[in-house]
């Protein structure tokens, strides 16, 4: 039976990354001879298959039976025993899923969805030993898992061992903020501040060229506020290597703190220069900056040399959108839109800079700048459903309501299965149809609202 199951559960072999599928010898054909085998075999198929089937319409009760049923016949295969694992973890039993998810397990070793399936139905139903040593398991079968054995470590209370795995992930992938505040949380939680200072200092005498010591050492100063010991260590591994990115990291903040602008510049522009660092990290360090002029009442001219600089590194757009999207939290709404502006000046990249700056613009009545950015923003992106509800509505603060309902109508045509922004474009056409004294048609597009309101409101 295994090799016409075989072939015809290759999608479930396909998916599960090259893992090994169980390696059990062919079973000895039963008393009823190849006809009772090759009948077994499509009453399995066709289980299996209804499973699937009936998994994908959230039918689980169903889906469920008809894996039992291929169990009854076959009892080896590691697919069955993953699919009931899954549904069960859809339906929140995760021990049942663990149940069957250890047996997939057992018969496809080193399977890495099935390992990833299992990890989560042990950390959801909060046994973490379980989890972790699973962790370790996929950590084994792809990299890219060892964070969550960092993670696990931590939540398991192993905290040397997650501190050793995070030294070894930002020497192999260099830092990152989620890591550097799981070492914090571990820092906090050990609540040991003077041994680990003592156990830095000695590393530091051992290893003097290490750079992540002198990091480890600064991050507990920091969390033990003890600034100006922070400061000191990351000036002696400043010396050490004047263009290392992660010291300058750390540098640029205290900088600020003590008013010294032209200096923090400089440790900005060499972080900036390096590899190391993802953009994510030097966008994290440019609202930080933005906080501390925002804060300290610094001027437009010093803002300006600070876009200026990132935007060297990083792509004009970019840095122009994320001040934008600074001023927005901060409800300055012109100064948001002034930052969109300067970004769409340049090239309309995505729809959703273009909406940001519409919806602002809405909220200010600047109609005319609505009708003018949607209309370039539908050049570039002409299915966008929300474009031509925003031009319509700013047709609609212009007084020009047959444009308003011609672009409604023509934009409810991309509109895909969004009830409630189709309410929003029946409101707008109410609104166009009453003001042209079409009293008919206002009353077929009132009723049409209306109706979609009680479904939704049903739903």
């Amino acid at each position: 039976m295994r090799k016409l199951l075989g072939m015809c559960l290759i999608l479930w072999a396909c998916t599960a990354c090259g893992s090994a599928v169980s390696q059990a010898e062919e079973e000895p054909v039963d008393k009823g001879g190849i006809v009772g085998l090759q009948a077994a075999e499509e009453v399995f198929l066709e289980a299996y298959f209804e499973a699937l089937k009936q998994k994908a319409l959230e039918n689980y009760n169903k889906a469920l039976v008809a894996l039992e049923r291929c169990l009854e016949i076959d009892d080896s295969e590691p697919a069955v025993y993953h699919e009931l694992g899954k549904i069960h973890h859809l339906l929140g039993n995760y021990d049942r899923a663990a149940k069957f998810l250890k047996q997939a397990r057992v018969l496809a070793p080193k399977n890495q969805l099935v390992l990833l399936d299992l990890y989560k139905s042990y950390v959801l139903s909060h046994q973490f030993e379980e989890a972790l040593e699973v962790a370790e398991e996929l950590s084994q079968v792809n990299q890219n898992y060892r964070e969550d054995l960092a993670h696990m470590y931590f939540v398991t209370k192993r905290y040397d061992a997650a501190l050793e795995l995070l030294d070894q992930l930002d020497e192999q992938w260099g830092y990152h903020p989620r890591r550097t505040g799981l070492r914090r949380q571990i820092y906090a939680v050990t609540d040991n501040v003077e041994g680990k200072i003592v156990d830095l200092k000695k590393r530091i005498s051992q290893e003097p060229r290490e750079e992540r010591h002198y990091l480890n050492l600064i991050f507990i100063y920091v969390e033990a506020d003890q600034q100006q010991m922070a400061f000191d260590t990351a000036e002696q591994l400043l010396e050490l290597n004047p263009s290392s990115e992660m010291v300058h990291l750390a540098l640029y903040k205290f900088y600020l703190d003590q008013d010294r602008f032209d200096s923090a510049m400089e440790s900005m522009r060499t972080l900036l220069q390096g590899r190391e660092l993802e953009d994510e990290v030097r966008f994290e360090v440019l609202n930080d900056v933005l906080l501390h002029l925002e804060s300290h009442g610094q001027g437009q001219e010093r803002l300006e040399e600070v876009v200026k600089l990132f935007a060297q590194k990083l792509s004009t757009t970019q840095v122009h959108e994320e001040v934008g999207d600074f001023y927005l939290g901060r409800h300055e709404y012109y100064r948001a839109l002034e930052y969109y502006g300067q970004a769409l000046s340049e090239k309309i990249s995505s729809p959703e800079l273009v909406i940001k700056a519409l919806l602002l613009q809405t909220e200010l009545h600047a109609y005319q700048d609505v009708i003018e950015l949607s209309s370039r923003g539908l050049e570039r992106f002409p299915t966008h459903p929300f474009m031509y509800l925003l031009q319509g509505t700013a047709y609609n603060g212009t007084g020009e309501h047959q444009l308003a309902l011609d672009r409604l109508q023509q934009g409810l045509t991309h509109l895909d299965n969004d009830p409630e922004l189709e309410v929003a474009f029946y409101e707008q056409m109410v609104v166009a149809t009453r003001a042209m004294g079409a009293v008919k048609e206002a009353a077929g597009y009132a009723r049409s609202l209306a109706r979609l309101k009680l479904k939704i409101l049903d739903e």
